[in-house]
């Protein structure tokens, strides 16, 4: 992690401070912008998690050699954004940062992404969205134009979870529901809301439970995960409840983490 390099274009300046990157095989990077909001213990955090989505899972139907992934993402020039708030993403958007650069970028915020082994991390506090938001990056840049049969096999799992009680999003963009499903699936499949964390963006997502214009119209969020929309909160659950949803995780994903954090000092 470094601070952003001076020749870089001014519209870079205005927005982020810090800068770090994943090297793809083809020897182009795939960029990480980070605001004056992140330490460099969550930027680690995040380009981890993206390293570990583009390590290759060796004899698995999808992952074996995930190097045409993160080529095609190279080639697209990826970049994760990483705002402090939502906010400030807002902010430099309608001020044209979309506009102003040809790189291919998703977001993630500071206070969505905890550092490993901080004193956050270990309360479970806040809800990591890192793995749902990064995958995003992969799939949208990466797995789309090259793995077809992979984004088949989620359309198909995504269809029989919304008919089993799956709550897709955004609700007016159902080509979208396979893409935060495997988001979901990810969470589940790390044991993320296994216990659920405590808050989202700084909100208490017990509170948010408690909602009646939430997804469950306010009933509890016991033994599911993001907000209720699923019905299942765990590797174990997600296996018995959702086996066409497992199945398309493990044909990519690795069973465990295959980082190694550095933890805070």
């Amino acid at each position: 992690v470094v601070a952003l390099p001076e020749n870089i274009p001014d519209v870079f300046k205005q927005y982020f401070v810090k800068y770090t990157k994943v090297i793809a095989p083809n020897g182009k990077p795939i960029h990480i912008l980070a605001q004056d909001g992140w330490t460099n213990d969550q930027i680690k955090h995040g380009r981890n998690v993206l390293e570990h989505i583009l390590t290759n899972y060796e004899g698995s139907v999808y992952g074996n050699d995930k190097s045409i992934v993160a080529n095609a993402m190279s080639d697209q020039k990826a970049t994760m954004v990483f705002f402090n708030t939502e906010p400030d993403l807002e902010k430099a958007f309608n001020e044209g940062l979309g506009f102003a650069t040809d790189l291919s970028m998703q977001d993630l915020r500071a206070n969505e992404c905890t550092a490993v082994g901080s004193e956050d991390y270990m309360n479970h506090t806040t809800r990591d969205a890192s793995y749902e938001e990064i995958w995003h990056l992969v799939h949208d840049y990466g797995i789309k134009p090259t793995l077809p049969k992979m984004i088949k096999e989620m359309r198909v799992a995504n269809d029989v979870a919304e008919k089993n009680g799956w709550k897709g999003w955004p609700e007016d963009e159902p080509q979208e529901h396979p893409n935060e499903y495997m988001g979901v699936l990810i969470d589940n499949y790390y044991d993320l809301w296994k216990i659920m964390p405590k808050l989202y963006e700084g909100r208490e997502i017990a509170e948010m439970g408690r909602r009646k214009d939430r997804s469950d119209h306010g009933q509890s969020f016991e033994g599911k995960s993001h907000f209720g929309r699923y019905f299942a909160n765990s590797r174990f659950s997600m296996k018995e409840k959702d086996p066409l949803g497992h199945n398309v995780i493990e044909n990519y994903f690795h069973s465990y983490l295959t980082f190694i954090p550095e933890l805070p000092e």
